[in-house]
């Protein structure tokens, strides 16, 4: 059998605990999603998600044949 891939898990630091320290505890179990957006990889995935996003919409607005037609 496969291993199954465990996801990583990011353990808040003494610097993180410090930052977010005037959070109030009612938006507390939000911080780890913002502290997962702000990660350099997560943010370039986004990026090239929206990008192939919108040319799918435009495609589809202007109907455009894709390059691999070709």
């Amino acid at each position: 059998m496969a291993k199954e891939k465990k996801p990583k898990i990011l353990a808040f630091t003494k610097e993180s605990q410090e930052k977010y320290s005037d959070v109030p505890d009612s938006l507390k179990w939000a911080i780890p999603i913002h502290e997962c957006l702000n990660r350099p990889e997560v943010k370039l995935a986004s990026k090239q998600q929206e990008e192939e996003s919108k040319k799918r919409v435009m495609k589809k607005i202007l109907k455009v044949v894709p390059d691999d037609a070709n």
